[in-house]
Parts: structure tokens; sequence; C-alpha cells
């Protein structure tokens, strides 16, 4: 908390992957992530903006060489990802909130020049809290950009749904 009406949260993760192989054979290692998401929440009742940023970071795949042993390959098969996140909560009761957002999706190019991608959405949502320890949130978007460094042109719709219980 920053202030009694702003929270700041972030953090860091690193994902460690392990390696697929047949017959007691390694044949594959999908690459290691690291990341870091930051998320601020400005508060001024009975609204909450808020701004998330997210970067993602890959690292290169192991692929089998010649002499059957894994080895990284070449060049990186991912593009790292960035993601942002403007939301707008609405709190309609104690229990009650809708929130509009608006987001941002940038892949960047891998090591072989292919593969990024720029991707926007629009949605909202909605979450019922009936009590502090426990919410159902509803989610919808929309989502439009490219793929393949441009050469896809890519739209959908994003639903899902949240289930909170605290212990």
């Amino acid at each position: 908390m920053i202030t009694a009406k702003t929270l700041l949260n972030g953090g860091v993760a690193y994902i460690h992957y392990g390696s697929d192989g047949v017959g007691g054979t390694k044949s594959f290692k999908e690459g290691d992530e690291f990341s870091g998401k930051i998320l601020i929440n400005f508060r001024i009742d009975p609204v909450i903006l808020g701004l998330s940023l997210a970067d993602i970071i890959r690292m290169k795949n192991q692929i089998k060489s010649a002499n059957n042993k894994l080895t990284a390959e070449e060049k990186n098969s991912h593009g790292n990802r960035f993601d942002t996140t403007l939301t707008c909560q609405y709190l309609i009761s104690r229990q009650l909130s809708v929130t509009p957002l608006a987001g941002l999706t940038i892949v960047g190019d891998n090591g072989y020049g292919k593969s990024g991608a720029f991707v926007w959405n629009v949605g909202g949502s909605v979450q019922f809290a009936p009590n502090r320890d426990s919410s159902v949130s509803l989610n919808v978007k929309y989502l439009k950009g490219n793929m393949e460094s441009g050469d896809v042109d890519v739209s959908g719709f994003e639903v899902g749904s949240v289930i909170l219980v605290k212990f």
C-alpha cells in the first residue's frame, strides 16, 4: 500500500520446464520463462482505476543433437511478451462490481524474425463477492490484431470465469 487510496502490487516468477523423452531418451525441453508483473490501483469511491504491466522473457528450447543429447537451439524460437491492461472497476455494492477494461499484448519476433504479435483487447467483467472470503467473476474480451509478424490478422472472443475461495 502506498497511501490509503493507492495500492501497488508486484511479483516475479521463474518457470523451469522438464524435458520430454521417448523410450528413456530425452528429445526436447521447452525454454524456461522469467516473468515480472506490476499492478497499481487507485481508489476514488465508488471507482477503482487499475493499471497492470507484465513482461515474460522466454529462454531457448533445447533440442536433440546428432549425438542424442539435448542442446540449446541456435536461435530462440520464442519472442518475449509484454502485456498491459487498464481497468475501471465500479463498485455497485460491497458484493457486486462491474469492470470495463482495455489491454494490449505485444510479442516480439523470435530469433528467426517470425512469430511476433500485436493484439489489443476490450471487454469487461462482473464480480460477485458474497463475503470477504469468496468471489465469482465472469469475464468477456474481444481481441483484434495480428500475428506472425503482421502477416496474419486475428480476432475473436475470450470468455472466462474465476472462482476464488480463501481458507
